[in-house]
């Protein structure tokens, strides 16, 4: 559940990166740049982005709560934990996209500083 979610957030980012390059390429265009769901997209691209880089960090998350119930996480089916740290990681992310476009969190640093979580997935 978890891979296909990522899987679904990057082909929408792929889908919404296609438009914004028909855009800046004058193939379609609008009137009215504020009326547009231009930010939206670029929100939706981002999100993807975003989603993918982090994706390890919450396949380890899954993996350290499969480690606490390690008796029976595999016997029985325990769908509400898949779906709560989906719900819980595409919220977060939705806002770091949004925070990114929205030109609120500078989108280097944080990518810099998040490759430290990254290596401390791979340690875990």
């Amino acid at each position: 559940a978890l891979v296909t979610n990522v899987y679904i957030s990057f082909e929408a980012s792929c889908i919404a990166r296609a438009i914004l390059i028909l855009y800046d390429s004058r193939l379609i265009s609008w009137t009215d740049i504020a009326n547009t769901p231009l930010p939206y997209i670029a929100v939706i691209r981002e999100y993807g982005l975003v989603h993918a880089y982090c994706l390890l960090s919450v396949l380890t998350i899954e993996r350290i709560i499969a480690t606490i119930y390690v008796a029976d996480y595999e016997l029985n089916h325990r769908n509400y934990i898949s779906v709560v740290i989906i719900l819980a990681v595409d919220c977060i992310l939705l806002a770091v996209s949004y925070a990114f476009v929205a030109a609120i969190l500078n989108t280097y640093i944080c990518c810099i500083i998040g490759i430290l979580p990254n290596f401390g997935c791979l340690l875990v």
